[in-house]
């Protein structure tokens, strides 16, 4: 607080500064990136190395720095992230990369990074990040969750046709593939043919777990 000519308090109000780290071997991209970063907002005190060495023979390291790391080989990530930390223990990696496999990006995090960002984003989708993971937030791309998402449920099954389902009808019977071709006038062979496909619609591994794994089918009905 701040006393006035006037006798009043005005609140004086001092911008945080971060230390934001690009690190990125390529020379064209740190430049590009490092530049568009400090000219765009001055919440971050901007500084660009070639190597997570140079950084660290630079000294004058903060104790909670964010570091936007580019990559281009994933072998890199998880011993670059090692060697960041051991540099600033506190330090908040955030990966730029052009790999954006669902896979990739979980495995990235779960040895530490606190951001992944796809290398063809915006400088505003960037920026936003930095923000969010300075805010103590993670940052995904929502792509990538919508395609965890998608993985993550469970496959519909595939409907069975109604020749199928009048040999499982058979099946739960207890009837021979030879009992079933002539009741249903079919070739064995044929039978034999559905059997094997219905228990690979239904994930059965014998015709006992077929007639288990259908009862609720037929009690429906």
């Amino acid at each position: 607080m701040r006393l006035t000519e006037y006798g009043q308090f005005t609140r004086v109000t001092e911008e945080i500064v971060s230390d934001l780290i690009v690190i990125d071997k390529n020379n064209l991209g740190l430049t590009c990136i490092s530049s568009a970063l400090a000219g765009y907002c001055n919440e971050f005190r901007v500084s660009a190395y070639r190597t997570v060495s140079e950084w660290k023979q630079a000294g004058c390291h903060s104790a909670e720095p964010i570091v936007l790391l580019c990559i281009a080989d994933q072998r890199e990530p998880a011993s670059l992230m090692a060697d960041i930390q051991s540099v600033a223990a506190s330090a908040r990696i955030i990966i730029i990369s052009h790999v954006t496999a669902t896979a990739t990006i979980l495995a990235t995090l779960g040895n530490g990074a606190r951001g992944y960002i796809p290398d063809n984003a915006n400088l505003e989708v960037v920026v936003g990040a930095i923000r969010l993971v300075r805010a103590g937030g993670i940052f995904v791309p929502a792509d990538s969750l919508m395609r965890s998402c998608q993985q993550a449920q469970p496959e519909k099954p595939t409907p069975l046709t109604a020749r199928q389902l009048a040999i499982i009808e058979r099946l739960r019977q207890g009837e021979s593939n030879k009992v079933i071709a002539e009741k249903l006038d079919m070739k064995v062979n044929t039978v034999k043919v559905h059997v094997r496909n219905i228990m690979q619609k239904t994930k059965a591994r014998n015709r006992t777990e077929v007639a288990y794994i259908t009862k609720q089918l037929f009690e429906e009905a």
